[in-house]
């Protein structure tokens, strides 16, 4: 079972005319036993993607990045578990 838990979704700005989108969360895998829960792997990803506009749709193509970024590093984290 793999858990993912956010920590943060954020648009954060350096200045006035720059931002950029940060991600990041804890990927847990776990397996499921007959007494519960086995820890076998943890993570914390942290994805920083810069904002092509410093507004609110820069921000949410920053964070869409930030997220896709995510997904990859952690699909190629679980291939390693195996």
């Amino acid at each position: 079972m793999l858990r993912i838990d956010l920590e943060e979704f954020s648009q954060l700005f350096e200045s006035e005319t720059q931002s950029f989108g940060l991600v990041r969360l804890r990927a847990t895998l776990l397996e499921s036993t007959v007494s519960g829960e086995r820890l076998l792997a943890q993570r914390t990803v942290v994805m920083r993607q810069p904002a092509p506009t410093p507004d609110a749709a820069g921000g949410v193509r920053a964070l869409a990045a930030a997220v896709d970024a995510a997904a990859a590093d952690i699909a190629q984290w679980l291939r390693q578990q195996r």
